[in-house]
Parts: structure tokens; sequence; C-alpha cells
């Protein structure tokens, strides 16, 4: 009868929330290889938060949203007109997280990736991270990129950075160095640009 269908549908719905955020058609495949539907990339966010947050927070972001999968079309958004979901604010144009709920109402808008600024706020102007970025041709092996990787870490370590390695979401690798916010963009920029120079050269 009704009300049995109303409290399978209720129940259905239920199964469809993450954190505080409804899912909605939770089935579409946003990812393949391996298939990930909206609703197993909004329970991966959510199981990732723990250590995802701490990356984010404070950082203005770039959001890789690909409302219909990243078989359709996906673009960068770097702003959000009108009120924002709860978990987010502003500084300025740009977004910010704040929780996880934040996190998972961009995945609920089609949100498949999260790029971050070097800097944090209020300091935007002055990068605490320094990032070489590593980002292969279709001929390059993993094997090739991977000591790649090896080589940059130990030219970056070798003028003082302590950096930590990164996945770029892509095919590429990122080795991201904590830096003192002292220093303009285009200081910082310069540096990562000679490390690359000398790097491209061994």
């Amino acid at each position: 009868g009704e009300a049995p269908a109303r409290a399978s549908a209720v129940a259905r719905l239920a199964g469809n929330r993450v954190g505080k955020i409804l899912i909605s058609h939770p089935d579409r495949v946003v990812i393949h290889e391996p298939d990930t539907s909206k609703l197993d990339l909004a329970r991966y966010y959510e199981a990732a938060g723990p250590l995802l947050l701490p990356h984010l927070q404070g950082r203005r972001i770039a959001l890789l949203r690909c409302p219909d999968g990243t078989d359709g079309t996906c673009f960068v958004q770097k702003h959000i007109a009108g009120k924002l979901p709860a978990g987010l604010e502003r500084d300025g144009e740009h977004l910010l997280v704040r929780s996880l709920d934040g996190v998972l109402a961009l995945v609920q808008r089609g949100v498949i990736e999260f790029h971050t600024w070097g800097a944090r706020a209020p300091r935007n102007g002055e990068p605490d991270r320094i990032t070489i970025d590593l980002d292969p041709g279709d001929d390059v092996s993993w094997q090739t990129l991977v000591e790649g990787a090896q080589l940059a870490r130990g030219l970056m370590q070798e003028v003082g950075l302590a950096p930590f390695l990164k996945t770029t979401g892509g095919k590429g690798l990122h080795l991201v160095a904590p830096i003192r916010p002292t220093q303009p963009w285009d200081t910082v920029k310069a540096l990562a640009r000679a490390l690359a120079d000398e790097l491209a050269r061994v």
C-alpha cells in the first residue's frame, strides 16, 4: 500500500545521504576505470575528510566540476554565485572550505577535484608552499615519472626544502614543500621555475 511505498522511498533517500547532504542521482557513474558513482565519490570524500580538510582549510580553491561525470563536459570553477551551502565561505570572490559539509555539498554539485592555492587566507599574497608539477606526456612511462619525482625530491632537498608527494588526480605527480610565508608569489614562482629548469637539465 501507500505507507510501505513511502517507507521504502524514505529508506532509499536516507541511504543516499552522506553526512548532512542528500546526493541526487546517486547511481550516476562520474569516474571510470574503475566505475565510481556519485554516491561512491561522496562517501570517499567523507572517509578521506580528516586527511583532506587540513590541506583545504584556509586555502582558496578551484573546483573541477563534471556535472555529467568525467565523460561529459568538465570545467574549472573558482566562484559560486548566490547563497553558499553550509561549510563554505567567500574570501573576496574566491571560495574557502570550512568543513566536510562544504566538501560534500560541492560533490553534490558535480565537483570531482579540489585544487588549492599555495597560500592561506588572510596572507593570500605570501605562499606557504612551493610545488613542482610533473605532468607527463602520453609517451612517458610510470617508471620514468617515478624517477623524475625522485630526482625532483633530491633537488628540492638540496636547497633545504622538505617536500611531500601528492597525486594530481590525473597522470602526474606534485612535489610540495612547506615554506615560511615571507616572500611574494613572484619570488616563489621564480624559485619553482629555476628548480624545474635544473631538473630538466639533469
